[in-house]
Parts: structure tokens; C-alpha cells; sequence
């Protein structure tokens, strides 16, 4: 009799764990994981007092409240990842200990008003990656201690007008990647203590004003990658604690005077990658702690004096592919404390005097990828703290200020339109091989060489490198004619800057400084030098011999 009775206590006990579903897999102490194990619905012979309980990764399609009744202590309850479509609106009601409830992941459609009711302690609640296409008024309403709301990756539209109410504790609001084309006023309304929002990749075109309106402690607002292009002058003028702004991959086509009032924190604005082809000045002023903006990718032609005023403490300023030609000098100077300005990929053809005023902090100073083709002497002569400079890619021909250059730690002037004539004799007797930039000046010393001999002529008496002839130096056919530039006649009084000397002039200094070029290119013998002044003589016109000749003798004597 007794072996029967235990074989049928053995037997029952097979059925039972056969009808329940495999337990014995989930790992439980405190708290339970029965994680991918192939569950269609919550297990029910858990240890009762457990608290924490994960069904990650089943295929669980609904929830009862007789589902999880049972397990009231729980504090942390994970049903992401499965295939959850319904919730029974009680589903979590005695549940009132629960602090995380994460339901990312499923099917979702819809979320009845009162599935969340009684549950006063939950900080968490993730509704991510659903098919949510709406919010329904109230669905949030008796949350008084949630933190965070992930709402991100769903098919909502809108933002109805107090969507969150009563979400006094709300920080951090999740609802990017979805379809919303419109937040409306009031939509945030109460929410006294949000810190930061993320709307994100969505559709949104237009930010009314009132659109962020009571939300006193907003730090963070992502707006990125919607399809804004306006927004209305008091749409941002309460968020007067708005730390970063994220505007890039929109449609915004400027920037007004009025756009940014009020917001006195902002530390970062990034409007990258959209249409703005104007900036009025004074946009960005009265920002006092902005230390970052980003420009770049966008259609700006120029940049006016003012248009970065008031900005005390910006430390980096992005403004590189865009369209710019000008800038005004000046337009940087209220930048003190600016460390690294970007100006690469636009089209600026020319860097004048001033352009660089009152950057005494600037560290990195990007170019590269413009149209320049002259820089003026003294450009960079301000920018002491200057560490990098890149000019490479663009259609430089002659470089002045060697040793403005030379006190750069980092130049890169490699893939320039370098025109190696006498222009750049000065230059080139300053090279020493130390500077790390002059490796990037390709074929200087014979390329000066063959210009010299095109303009001065070839006596015989000139010491030629052996590889001119493969330099192609017959090209020029000088023979023993003087080639004077073809364009020289054309060129105004004024072709050349005060800061560079003409080599096609009329006046004896010119034509001795000629001498003194021809003299550190060819070698230092009299009868050499001599011969090159003699050609001197011939281009820049000289006929009064005896001041040739004095001229002669106070280089070599008597």
C-alpha cells in the first residue's frame, strides 16, 4: 500500500511540473530570471515572495491581473521583448511596491487609461519599441513618482495637450523616433521637474510658441533630425535653464535676432546640417555661458561683424561646409576666449589683415578646402596661442611671413597651386629644412631656379642643376632673350598689397632687391651677380648707369 501511494505522489508531482511549464529552468532567489525560455504566459509557482522578476525574451501575448497578483513584492518587473499586444487595464494594480516596470519591445497598440493606476512608487516605465500611435489623456495620471518615460520607437502623431499631467517627479522624457508632426501649447504642461527631452527624429515642422511653456528646469531638448523650419520667437523663451539645444538635420533657413531670448545657460547649440543661408547679427547674443556652436553644413555666404557678439566664454565655433566667401573684419573679435574655429570646406578665396582680430586663446584654426589664393602678411601675426593651422587644399601660389609660419607648431599647406617664381625668393631664403611645413612645398628650389633663369636670362655664366633638362627647362625658350611676363603690362599700380613687393616696379630698390634674390639663388660671385643685374637692369627698366653702378659697389665694394 505504501509503494503505491509514493509512486502516485511521484507521478502527480510529473504532472504538475509537466502542466505548469518548466520552472525548474527559471533561476530564483530574492528574485526570479526565466529569461528565453520559450514562455507563452507568466509562470505561477514562483517563490510568492520574491521581488524582482525578469521574462525577457519569451512569447508572452497578454497580461491579467491573475498573472502577477500573487507576486506582490515585487519591486522590478521585466516583460520586454516578447509579444505582448494586451493589457488588462488592472493588470498591475497589486503591484504597489514597483519601483521598475519595463514592457519595451512588444506589440503594443494602445494603452488604456488606469493600466498604471496604483502604482505609487514607480520611478521607470519603459513603452519603447511598440506600436503606440497615440496617447491617450490620463494613460500617465496617477504616477506621482516616475523619473523616467521611454516612449521612443513607436508610431505616435501627436502630443496632446496635457498628456502628462500630474508627472510632478518627471525628469526624463524619451519620444524620439516616432511620427510626431506637431507638439501642440500646453503639451508639457506642469511638469515642473523635467530636465530633458528628447524629440528627436521625428516630423515635426514647426515650433509654436507656448511649445515648451512650464517646464522651468529643462536642461536637454533634442531636436534634431525632424523637418523644422521655423520657430516662433517665444517658442524656447521660457526654458531660461535650457543647457543644450540640439537643432542639426533640419530645415531651418535662418536665424533671427529674437530666436534664442532668454535662454541665459545654454552651454552647446548645435544647428548643423540645415538650410540657414542668414544670421542676423546679434542672434547669439546674451548667451553668456555658450561655449560650443555648430554651423556647419549649411548654406551661409557670409559672416557679418556682430553676428557672434556678447559670446564670453564660446570656446569652439563650427562653421565649416558651408558657402562662405566673406567675412567681415572684426566678425570674431568679441570671441576672447575661442579656442578652435573651423572654416574648412567653403569658399573663401582671400585672408586680409584683421580677420583673425583679438583671438589671443585660439589653439586650432582650420581652412583647409577653400579657394584661397593670397594671404596676407601678418595674418595669423595675432594668434600667439596658435598650435594648428591647416591651409592644405586650396590654390595658394605664393606664400609671405615664413617666420610667422615657423612659430606654428602644426602647418599643413600640402595640395596648394604653388607658382615657384621669384615671388617666393624671400620665402625660400628663409627655409631651412626645420620647419615641418617645407617638405610640403614641392620642388621649391629648382622650380626657383628655373623661373629666375626665365626672367633674368642665361649667360652661361649661371650655375644650372643637371636635371633641369628633365625639369623641362626648354619649355621656356629664353635662349638669350629676356622673357618678360606676358601679363605685366596689364597689371594695375595697385595689383600688389603694401605687405608684398613688386618684382615688375621701376624704382632702383625693387631692382636691387631683384639683384640680392638672383645672388642667394645662383651663388654669391661677383661676375655671376652682376650678370643678373645686368638682366635686373633690362626688366625693371634703369637706365641711369651710374646709379646702377652705385648700386653695384655698395653690395661688393670697390
Amino acid at each position: 500500500m505504501f509503494y503505491k501511494l509514493k509512486t502516485f505522489l511521484v507521478l502527480l508531482l510529473i504532472i504538475l511540473v509537466t502542466k505548469t511549464g518548466p520552472t525548474t529552468a527559471c533561476s530564483c532567489s530574492t528574485s526570479c530570471a526565466c529569461i528565453g525560455e520559450g514562455l507563452s504566459s507568466v509562470p505561477k509557482h514562483l517563490p510568492t515572495g520574491i521581488t524582482s522578476l525578469n521574462l525577457r525574451n519569451n512569447h508572452i501575448a497578454n497580461i491579467s491581473q491573475s498573472d502577477l497578483s500573487r507576486y506582490r513584492g515585487l519591486t522590478v518587473l521585466i516583460l520586454s521583448y516578447n509579444a505582448i499586444g494586451r493589457i488588462q487595464s488592472v493588470a498591475f494594480s497589486k503591484l504597489t511596491r514597483l519601483t521598475s516596470l519595463l514592457l519595451g519591445h512588444n506589440e503594443l497598440t494602445r494603452v488604456q487609461a488606469g493600466t498604471f493606476s496604483n502604482l505609487p512608487e514607480l520611478r521607470v516605465l519603459d513603452l519603447s519599441n511598440n506600436n503606440l500611435n497615440y496617447i491617450q489623456t490620463g494613460v500617465f495620471l496617477h504616477l506621482p513618482k516616475l523619473i523616467e518615460l521611454y516612449l521612443s520607437y513607436n508610431k505616435i502623431t501627436s502630443i496632446p495637450q496635457y498628456a502628462f499631467l500630474n508627472l510632478h517627479q518627471l525628469k526624463t522624457l524619451y519620444m524620439d523616433y516616432n511620427d510626431i508632426t506637431n507638439v501642440q501649447s500646453g503639451a508639457f504642461f506642469n511638469l515642473s521637474s523635467l530636465s530633458h527631452v528628447y524629440l528627436n527624429a521625428n516630423n515635426v515642422t514647426i515650433i509654436q510658441a507656448g511649445a515648451f511653456s512650464n517646464i522651468p528646469q529643462l536642461q536637454t531638448l533634442k531636436l534634431h533630425d525632424n523637418q523644422i523650419s521655423f520657430i516662433h520667437s517665444a517658442a524656447l523663451s521660457d526654458l531660461t535653464q535650457l543647457e543644450k539645444l540640439d537643432l542639426y538635420r533640419n530645415k531651418i533657413t535662418s536665424i533671427q535676432t529674437d530666436t534664442f531670448t532668454d535662454l541665459l545657460h545654454p552651454q552647446s547649440m548645435d544647428l548643423a546640417n540645415n538650410e540657414i543661408t542668414q544670421i542676423q547679427p546679434g542672434a547669439f547674443s546674451n548667451l553668456p555661458k555658450l561655449k560650443m556652436i555648430s554651423l556647419k553644413s549649411n548654406k551661409i555666404s557670409t559672416i557679418q561683424v556682430g553676428t557672434f557678439s556678447n559670446l564670453p566664454r564660446l570656446k569652439r565655433l563650427f562653421l565649416n561646409s558651408n558657402k562662405i566667401s566673406t567675412i567681415q573684419v572684426g566678425a570674431f573679435s568679441d570671441l576672447s576666449k575661442l579656442q578652435i574655429l573651423d572654416l574648412s570646406s567653403n569658399r573663401i578665396t582671400y585672408i586680409r589683415l584683421g580677420t583673425f582680430l583679438n583671438l589671443p586663446l585660439l589653439n586650432e584654426l582650420s581652412l583647409s578646402n577653400n579657394e584661397i589664393t593670397k594671404i596676407m602678411s601678418a595674418a595669423f601675426s595675432t594668434l600667439t596661442q596658435l598650435d594648428t593651422l591647416s591651409l592644405n587644399d586650396n590654390n595658394i601660389q605664393v606664400l609671405s611671413g615664413y617666420d610667422e609660419l615657423s612659430l606654428i607648431s602644426n602647418v599643413a599647406l600640402h595640395n596648394n597651386s604653388w607658382q615657384c617664381d621669384c615671388r617666393m625668393a624671400p620665402f625660400r631664403q628663409k627655409m631651412t629644412g626645420y620647419a615641418s611645413f617645407e617638405n610640403q612645398i614641392t620642388s621649391l628650389g629648382n622650380d626657383l631656379a628655373v623661373s629666375a633663369i626665365n626672367a633674368y636670362g642665361n649667360d652661361g655664366k649661371v650655375a644650372i642643376p643637371a636635371d633641369f633638362e628633365e625639369q623641362g627647362i626648354n619649355k621656356y625658350e629664353n635662349d638669350e632673350e629676356v622673357a618678360i611676363p606676358d601679363d605685366s603690362e596689364h597689371k594695375p599700380d595697385n595689383f600688389y598689397e603694401n605687405d608684398e613687393e613688386s618684382i615688375y616696379g621701376n624704382e632702383t630698390e625693387e631692382a636691387m632687391s631683384a639683384v640680392s634674390q638672383a645672388q642667394s639663388i645662383y651663388g654669391n660671385e661677383t661676375e655671376e651677380v652682376m650678370s643678373a643685374a645686368s638682366r635686373a637692369q633690362s626688366i625693371y627698366g634703369n637706365e641711369n648707369e651710374e646709379e646702377m653702378s652705385a648700386a653695384s659697389q655698395s653690395i661688393y665694394g670697390n
